[in-house]
Parts: structure tokens; sequence; C-alpha cells
């Protein structure tokens, strides 16, 4: 073997024991897509990658990107987002299989064509499956300028990476769906407890105070509001204990203590302007979590912008939220019904028979205004 060649071996062997590594640690999809085709590019020959996850009706989103030459992500990226093209219909299609190099992309030559100035040599990608077992869930894409075809050994290399990549979206749900589970349990044996414990001395405290309705002894009457006063504060602590065993250590300091640490990884300062106490049931409080931290994510990943402002206001009946940005923003008759992210975020509303308004222009920022009743 060529000194050239065993070099090249190495530093890809060491490319995928650092994407290993961190694919082992990380808990996040949408950071664990970014994080991959970092290391990637900056480790290897390719010079930029992005990635479509697409859904089982074909319609596909790209979910992140690195080093995307201007000519593709200029107008938000439409020429990323809107049509289809050859690797999402053969992925949807069931015969993309292995690593291939792309003859003619459709949005590549777009683009190119429209934005003749801003191509930054690339031409051609290759592409490959993202999947594990009986799972599909999208291609990764990458490209280097100036190139119409990529080598068997860089298309072995992409096949590694995907491979890793559909291994760990399957990991990462799993432990979702296994954190729900001990969650529903930790639930059910809470609710053992407070029958056990706090109900056992509400009906203490009951017993005692009816018994005393009637009695006129003054020292048997103090001593049974003694008695009484202190198994409230037991009772009491006993439900703060409770409580404090419910809540996910993510919401530890708080909904928006979480949406503030959620963008800080993501270098996003969130501003929040709270008008009111805002106290919500944990069910509630867990989706916006998410529908935030959703939120958060798509201003990262589309907003090209590294601020947001968060209005939150609870009312006896309500809950509104507006996310606003100031970002590129997009056009919502073309985006709404095929994107991932907006797609999870109703479908999370939807569960707490909620309301979603999105309204975006171009150039100008995004609003979305949430109401759920509580």
């Amino acid at each position: 073997m060529k000194r050239d060649d065993f070099m090249n071996e190495m530093n890809e062997l060491n490319l995928l024991k650092t994407i290993a590594e961190m694919h082992n640690n990380e808990v996040d999809i949408h950071r664990m897509f970014y994080k991959t085709i970092k290391l990637l590019v900056d480790h290897s020959t390719f010079e930029t990658a992005w990635i479509f996850l697409i859904n089982d009706s074909g319609h596909h989103e790209m979910i992140t990107e690195y080093k995307l030459p201007q000519s593709l992500k200029c107008l938000s990226c439409d020429y990323m987002n809107e049509g289809s093209c050859w690797c999402v219909r053969k992925f949807h299609s069931g015969e993309l299989m292995k690593a291939s190099n792309i003859i003619v992309c459709s949005r590549i030559e777009l683009a190119n064509h429209e934005q003749r100035n801003a191509s930054d040599g690339i031409t051609h990608h290759a592409t490959v499956p993202l999947v594990a077992k009986d799972h599909n869930y999208g291609v990764l894409n990458v490209a280097i300028r100036h190139r119409t075809e990529y080598t068997q050994d860089e298309l072995s290399l992409l096949e590694s990476i995907a491979y890793q990549i559909g291994s760990t979206i399957q990991r990462i749900r799993l432990t979702e769906q296994q954190i729900e589970h001990t969650r529903q349990q930790e639930r059910n044996r809470l609710a053992r407890d407070l029958h056990d414990s706090v109900k056992q001395m509400l009906f203490s405290i009951h017993m005692m105070s009816h018994a005393m309705k009637n009695s006129t002894d003054m020292i048997k009457m103090q001593d049974a509001f003694k008695n009484i006063e202190a198994s409230s504060e037991t009772a009491q602590d006993e439900m703060k204990s409770l409580l404090t065993q419910l809540r996910p250590s993510v919401l530890e300091n708080g909904l928006i203590e979480a949406w503030r640490s959620y963008g800080q990884l993501l270098n996003i300062t969130i501003r929040v302007h709270v008008d009111g106490i805002i106290h919500l049931d944990e069910s509630v409080e867990m989706e916006m979590l998410k529908i935030g931290q959703e939120v958060i994510n798509n201003v990262y990943k589309h907003a090209y912008v590294d601020v947001m402002d968060i209005f939150i206001e609870q009312q006896s009946n309500q809950l509104n939220v507006k996310f606003i940005d100031s970002g590129v923003g997009f056009d919502t008759t073309h985006v709404l019904n095929h994107h991932y992210g907006l797609t999870n975020m109703k479908e999370r509303i939807h569960k707490l028979n909620g309301k979603i308004n999105i309204v975006s222009q171009q150039d100008v920022g995004t609003s979305i205004n949430i109401e759920v009743p509580i």
C-alpha cells in the first residue's frame, strides 16, 4: 500500500471513530445531523453537505446543511426545498439502495443557471440513503467543487457514515420512547405514593376536624388543632416532593429557562417577555417546550439571525405564546404543508386542542402565534 493511500485510510478511520463517539453521546437528532456533516466536510475531501428528510408521501425537507454554495442558499434555500429531484424520487420509490453519483442534479442546474456567479464550482453531487432496518429517513448529499464524479472510496466512506446516522436516529428515537415509558411508570408510582401518604394524611385531618366539630373541651380542641397543623404541613411537604419528582429534569428551572438553554446550544439569544404569572400543567409545559425548541431550531437553520423574541401570557383559561424573528422569512404558501418542523408543531398543538397562526414575509421575518386552552 502506498503511503498516501495508507494516510487517507487512517484519516477516514479517525473520522469514522470521531463521528461514532459523537453519535454515542448525542441525544438530539438535529444537532447530530449538523455535527456529522460538519465533521465530514471539515475532515475529508468533501466541501459541502446537506441532508434531506423524506416522509412517506415523498415530501422532503432540507433539515441541515454545511458550507452550501450561495447559489443554493439564496431565496431562503428555495432551490433545495421546492419541487422534486432524482435522489428524492429514487429514495421514495425504494430504488436508491447505496451511495451513487448523480449525473445531473436538477436543483444545482437550475440554481447555477439563475445564479451564475454564486455556484462556487459545485455542479454534481453524490447521494446516499439514510436507513436503519425497516426505517427509511432520507438522504445525505455531498459535493466537491469542479468534480463531476466521485470515487468508489469516497462513496464507501459515505455509506459508512450514512449507516452510522441511520443507526443513531433509531437509537435516539428508541431512547425517547423508553424515556416516555419510564416517565409513565414514574407517574404511576407517584400516584400510588400520593394515595398511600398524602391522601391518608388528608383523611386524618378530615376525621380530626369532624370529631372536634361539636367539642367544647378547649384542651382537646387545642391538641387537635396542633395535630391538624402538623399533618397539613407534612402533607404539603409530601406534595412538594412528589411535584418535584414529576417535573422533567430539563424543566427544573422552568419553561422559559429551558428555552433559553436550548437557544444557547444553537448560539441563538432568546429574549423572553412575560405577562403575568405562568403556571402550567406538566403535559402542557412539556409540549410547549418541544414546540419552542422546534421554533428555535427553525430560526437557527433558516432565518439567518442570532436573536429572537418570545412573548408569553397566561390568562384564566388560555395560554398565548408568540415567537418572533426578524430573519429572511419565507413564502407560507409553499412551505407550510411540506415542512417537517412546522408539521411537528401543528401536531403537538392539535394534541393540546390549540391554534397556530404563522405570518411570514421574505426579508422581514416570521411571527408564530399559538393559543392553547388551559
